[in-house]
């Protein structure tokens, strides 16, 4: 059997799929492990700003108003691809690593999973874990959708990212 060109149809054949993903995603090159999660960098100083943000005002009567508006289910209906195609227009603030558009980003998690050969309900988990960056389209600003999660409505952790920005939050 002929192999193809997987940069022209990575779906062609799936002996494929291993090739194109290393072409794809190259593992990263000079940069250092311990480099990675820096959030003191000052070139992605968004990061910060989106910390001060969200630990200021994320806190448990904003989540009760959240679930209240989005539980009722009322806002849009879209495909999980239109979804896809939506979150390929957020640049996520909250990452200081990585500048991949978000579907990449997707894919690139779905990948990691799949090659370490969990199962495949962990893999389509890797591959919507950000959904819900879609809540943008609402207006949400995305300190209040994106990043990392911590408990409202208690006391919060020193070891969460900046958690100094906690001092200015009610809940504190």
């Amino acid at each position: 059997m002929r192999k193809t060109d997987a940069s022209q149809n990575p779906l062609g054949n799936l002996d494929d799929w291993d090739e194109f993903v290393a072409a794809r995603y190259p593992e990263p090159g000079q940069k250092a492990k311990e480099d990675y999660r820096n959030y003191d960098n000052p070139a992605r100083e968004s990061v910060r700003e989106f910390y001060s943000l969200n630990h200021q005002h994320q806190t448990y009567d904003f989540v009760l108003k959240k679930k209240q508006q989005y539980l009722a289910l009322n806002q849009r209906e879209m495909t999980v691809l239109e979804a896809l195609d939506y979150l390929n227009t957020l640049v996520d603030d909250s990452d200081p690593d990585i500048d991949l558009s978000q579907k990449e980003h997707l894919l690139q998690t779905a990948e990691a999973i799949r090659a370490k050969g969990y199962e495949d309900w962990f893999v389509l988990t890797g591959f919507i874990h950000d959904l819900g960056k879609v809540l943008c389209l609402f207006g949400e600003p995305q300190w209040a959708v994106v990043g990392d999660t911590f408990p409202v409505g208690c006391k919060f952790s020193d070891k969460i990212v900046f958690a100094e920005f906690f001092a200015d939050n009610p809940d504190s």
